[in-house]
This record gives C-alpha cells, structure tokens and sequence, in this order.
C-alpha cells in the first residue's frame, strides 16, 4: 500500500497495490449482484468492500464508487516540475500544473 493523490477525491489518499485490487474488485462484483439482484441498500451491500479497503489499507471507510480508482498502476509517474502523479500511465500532460511529459529518453 502506498499514499498518492486521487484526482477524482482531489487528496492524497492510500492506493492498493495489483494483488489487493483483485480482492478489492471481487468483492466489488460480488456486492454489486448483492445490491442488483437481492435488493439490498447500496450502503449495506457495498460495506464488505468498504471493510475490505479498511483492512487492507488502514483508512477510514469511504465511498465505494471510488475505491477501484485507488489503484497505483491506474495512475501516472509523477510530474517532474510539480510531483503530482499524472492522471494516467499515458498521460502527456500534467493536469495540476500544465507540464509536458519529458519523453523517455532511446
């Protein structure tokens, strides 16, 4: 588990590594049949997910809506003027500060 900034919460929050997603996206499924077909509440079907996160994470329940979002290949490098990550691998732009990506260098 590593801290990085969300750009969708706008903070620094704890982002799971590729082994925790798994989990993390299994019980997302399983909770999203749960709220689907069963009927349940949102808020009391997605809580194994929300505990789940907790768990592997150490941080405070949040939305479920973002805890897949909080995956550290999801996000980019960080940028080399302002050290935000980018907001994807394959971003060209920094979109906290306007910056180009330094192209690798052959």
């Amino acid at each position: 588990m590593e801290e990085h900034y969300c750009w969708p919460c706008r903070e620094v929050v704890p982002m799971v590594d590729e082994t925790e997603y798994e989990e993390l996206h299994r019980l997302f499924d399983e909770c999203t049949h749960s709220v689907k077909e069963g009927g349940l509440d949102p808020d009391e079907g997605f809580k194994p997910l929300r505990e789940a996160y907790s768990r592997l994470t150490g941080a405070k329940e949040t939305h479920h809506d973002h805890l897949l979002e909080h995956r550290i290949t999801a996000i980019g490098p960080p940028c080399t003027a302002c050290g935000k990550p980018l907001r994807t691998p394959e971003a060209k732009l920094c979109a906290a500060c306007g910056q180009f990506r330094l192209a690798a260098r052959r």
